[in-house]
């Protein structure tokens, strides 16, 4: 439906005046009798009136309003769980036989004129080419992104399909998706009979000679009591077995201890021995990779006092094997401080503005050791500005103001999820920064920059810079701490913090490496179901980094068997995606000739399965029960799928009226300027058909 009005932009008493303009043209011009009849004579007279009027009629710049309208009908978005939970309990042909229900249901609601559109737990996807594989289940981000998808539309309600289990991502049971949600519930409820190594606790690195812990979580289903065995594997060999005796309901923890001579990686599997009657021996074993090292890299955080902050610091830390940290916050600590120990120190609001700098403080100040200031409204500013080769901050009367972050574009110092990072951190709380002018110093890169309201300014909040071997960063202002809590309920988990430290972390604390050929994984392992990330960079003899260079990456796994790539280094990028790859332990090789000179580099990975999905089979629909009663909607057994139609009928779901509108001047319509040349001419073979010019 359009709906085309028609408007100028000056009064519209002026129209009377292209009227009247009109009318003296034609009578001054036909006010004479010609030597026709009276009838071509007003003819004439007519055509020059109109011809006049209409060109006249431009100058009050008219232009055509058209309204189109779209009407949507109600939109029903069918999401799928195509987890491997879905085909583990089920018996053969369950896929085939669920995919031709959802294609009735499907028909079905199309015939009742709704817009039906299938999705599985993280893309829209024919249900056909479903193939219930996917590693691991989250409900809730699978809810809220088919929401989001659908914004602005005429999005009448969700039916969500599955087997109720989640094991990733926030709790969907509790939480309002303000859209209504309709549940079919698929699996069984029953307990199933199960042995399951639900859970492998073992530290990513350790130390050479250095005995450690095996943890395995052994879970009895179903079973009244199983006796068996628990065996632990490195690499081929048999290591140890201990006897396993449980009871139903049972989660029992077992300890190995062992210990590495060599440096380098080592896969360690423990597998509990099936015994009859059991639904599935695919979550019997679970395989741990571990780097032995020489060492941990230390950590020092310099702290005038407790804060929230350096709680979030500890934890993302704690979580690197990589790194030891240490805390020492002043008035409380009194051990003085070995400084030459520590690989990296973060000062935390220190110098403070107490105008007092001890003995320790000064030596690091001093110090080459690379240092992470943390800049808050404790900090003496004429003391950091003193003492650091980024940042100069100037402020009056020590007033601060609260900032949002965006992301800087073509950083190249390491790689981030600039995609999830730019979605998370816009509507991250705000921080409190110091208010003022700010100064870069030296080669610096800012990672972030402050935000004040919508508007972006050159304002650094997170920088780092290298000047020769030595390295620094500064993250000005504090609050952190709200980042985490925001994240979480928002995404369920605690990535944005972690990307951005760790990565600054692992630049500050490394040393220069002097190579021309520098290939490195972008982590330890990796899962079977992602890309392997590498990590390029190339370099000149002057070690200025260079691009366009070939290199020869040849990847071997623990059978011998080789996977060749070649792949070709950038100025601007670092990171590259291989394709991923099955379980177990992998060593590479690289080569390049750089300056008719050959370089090689090498390293390991590993990959793992996720094992997500068996270790519950049990079906959940009480959960799919609430989530339905949460979005007002209702819950419905497979068996019962046909009852949801006739549900969906009841609701009298609207269409919905989406109105689009165009404009286009007069001036620009051909038909109109066709009319025009049209009267001209008209008139002018009149008159030339009666003899006159």
């Amino acid at each position: 439906m359009e709906i085309v009005q028609l408007h100028i932009e000056e009064n519209g008493w002026f129209v009377l005046l292209c009227l009247t303009v009109a009318a003296l043209y034609s009578y001054f011009l036909y006010h004479k009798k010609g030597d026709w009849s009276n009838t071509i004579h007003y003819t004439l007279a007519g055509l020059r009136f109109v011809t006049v009027f209409l060109i006249a009629f431009l100058f009050l710049s008219p232009f055509f309003n058209y309204i189109k309208n779209h009407f949507e009908k109600p939109i029903i978005a069918l999401v799928v769980d195509d987890s491997n939970s879905i085909s583990l309990e089920q018996k053969e042909g369950f896929g085939d036989s669920l995919k031709t229900k959802l294609n009735t249901l499907q028909k079905a609601l199309a015939e009742a004129d709704f817009e039906v559109y299938t999705h599985s737990l993280d893309e829209k996807k024919a249900i056909d080419s479903l193939t219930f594989s996917k590693d691991e289940t989250n409900l809730s981000e699978a809810l809220r992104n088919t929401r989001d998808e659908y914004y602005n539309r005429n999005l009448s309600s969700i039916i969500l399909v599955s087997d109720g289990l989640h094991n990733k991502g926030a709790n969907p049971d509790n939480t309002t998706f303000k859209t209504d949600i309709y549940t079919i519930g698929i699996g069984d409820t029953t307990s199933k009979q199960d042995l399951a190594l639900s859970e492998l606790k073992v530290n990513k690195t350790t130390y050479i000679n250095n005995s450690f812990p095996i943890k395995a979580t052994v879970v009895c289903k179903g079973f009244r009591s199983a006796q068996t065995k628990l065996q632990l594997f490195r690499n081929d060999s048999l290591l140890q077995e201990k006897p396993v005796s449980l009871n139903k309901g049972d989660a029992k923890e077992f300890t190995f201890y062992t210990s590495e001579k060599k440096k380098g990686s080592a896969a360690y599997t423990v597998k509990v021995t099936p015994i009859t009657g059991e639904l599935t021996t695919k979550n019997n074993s679970k395989t741990a990779y571990i780097e032995v090292i020489d060492n941990k890299e230390k950590i020092l955080l310099y702290a005038q006092s407790p804060h929230p902050d350096i709680k979030t610091f500890k934890s993302i830390i704690d979580k690197t094997d990589k790194y030891e940290l240490d805390i020492y916050i002043e008035g409380i600590h009194k051990k003085a401080i070995n400084y030459n120990t520590y690989h990296l120190v973060i000062l935390h609001q220190s110098p403070t503005n107490n105008g007092v700098v001890n003995t320790s403080l000064q030596t690091i100040l001093k110090s080459t050791i690379p240092k992470l200031f943390i800049v808050g409204a404790s900090t003496s500013l004429s003391l950091f500005n003193a003492n650091n080769q980024t940042l100069t901050i100037q402020s009056n009367a020590n007033q601060v103001d609260e900032v949002g972050a965006y992301l800087n574009k073509n950083i190249e110092l390491f790689t981030l999820e600039t995609d999830y990072i730019n979605e998370v951190l816009p509507q991250a709380p705000p921080l409190q920064v110091p208010f003022g002018d700010y100064t870069v110093k030296g080669n610096s890169t800012v990672l972030l920059s402050q935000k004040v309201g919508s508007i972006e300014t050159s304002k650094p909040l997170f920088i780092v810079n290298q000047n020769g071997d030595y390295k620094e960063g500064v993250i000005v202002g504090e609050g952190l701490w709200r980042w985490g809590l925001y994240e979480f309920a928002e995404k369920g988990e605690y990535k944005l913090l972690n990307e951005l430290i760790t990565k600054s972390i692992q630049f500050l604390a490394s040393k220069n490496d002097k190579r021309q050929l520098i290939v490195k994984g972008e982590k330890n392992v990796y899962f079977s179901s992602e890309p392997i990330g590498l990590n390029l960079e190339t370099y000149n003899e002057l070690y200025e980094r260079i691009g366009n260079i070939t290199t020869d990456i040849t990847v071997i796994d623990q059978q011998k068997n080789k996977r060749t790539y070649q792949l070709i280094s950038s100025n601007h990028k670092t990171s590259y995606n291989l394709n991923a790859l099955p379980e177990g332990r992998y060593q590479f090789t690289a080569n390049a000739t750089i300056a008719n000179k050959k370089h090689g580099a090498q390293g390991f990975f590993n990959v793992e399965k996720k094992q997500l999905e068996s270790l519950d089979l049990q079906a959940n629909h009480l959960s799919l029960q609430k989530i339905a009663q949460n979005n007002n909607g209702v819950f419905y057994d497979i068996s019962n799928i046909r009852k949801i139609v006739d549900e969906l009928k009841s609701k009298s779901y609207k269409q919905q009226i989406h109105s689009h509108e165009e404009y286009q001047t007069l001036r620009e319509n051909w038909i109109y300027l066709l009319i025009i040349i049209g009267l001209l001419t008209a008139e002018w073979v009149i008159r030339k058909a009666k003899g006159s010019y």
